[in-house]
């Protein structure tokens, strides 16, 4: 019998080998971000320790300056993989699982199983990219794990949203790129907004000084 963090590394990897047969259990918030904390923890450590020893090894041959630049960096990035894995990640989730289920649940009357079903999905799915992204700053081999990693998710999302909402992995699929088209719609038309309003403000800026500057000519005529 294992230790609780290499039971739950154990049962992730169960997750993305088996997603098709995988016995998937809803997660309350509570429940979920606890999930994600003990089977990133690894993972996390060994991205850490990659990405410390891909840098120092182009910057050993910088010298003292690029020792220097070598250690600030690693410094940099250690902080930044802290950062996303303990609050970023953990708070996108929480995002994404609610505007699913608001698109997907709500509006669409597909996902029947509420935010838990949800939230579980995409703490399941995420365990591709948590179990394999410490392998991504490898030359050649990372991009190549990227794009699984990219695929696997879909899958794996696909397949717990399914089994969690009770329904066909088809309008769980499709629930999933429904509420990505949506928010990139948003996206799309927020920008425009921004856009005009800014492209709006110059002109009138433009048009203001062109204003003052006739009428400062018209004085000094």
């Amino acid at each position: 019998m294992g230790t609780p963090i290499v039971d739950d590394l154990k049962n992730a990897f169960d997750v993305i080998l088996h997603p098709n047969t995988y016995s998937y259990k809803n997660m309350s918030l509570g429940e979920g971000i606890i999930k994600f904390y003990k089977v990133m923890l690894i993972p996390m450590i060994l991205l850490m320790i990659i990405s410390a020893l891909f840098i120092s090894s182009i910057a050993s041959s910088g010298g003292l300056f690029g020792s220097i630049f070598g250690a600030a960096t690693i410094g940099i990035v250690i902080i930044s993989i802290l950062i996303d894995y303990i609050i970023v990640i953990p708070i996108g989730l929480i995002i994404s699982a609610a505007v699913i289920q608001l698109i997907a649940g709500s509006l669409l009357k597909w996902y029947k199983g509420g935010f838990g079903a949800t939230f579980g999905g995409l703490i399941y799915g995420i365990f591709p990219s948590l179990l394999l992204t410490w392998l991504t700053p490898i030359p050649i081999l990372g991009a190549i794990i990227s794009i699984i990693i990219f695929f696997w998710v879909i899958v794996v999302e696909t397949f717990a949203l399914s089994k969690l909402h009770n329904i066909s992995a088809m309008k769980a699929f499709g629930g999933l790129v429904i509420t990505g088209i949506i928010i990139f719609v948003i996206v799309i038309i927020i920008a425009l907004i921004l856009g005009a309003a800014l492209l709006g403000a110059l002109l009138g800026g433009l048009g203001a000084g062109a204003i003052h500057s006739g009428a400062y000519n018209t004085t000094a005529i």
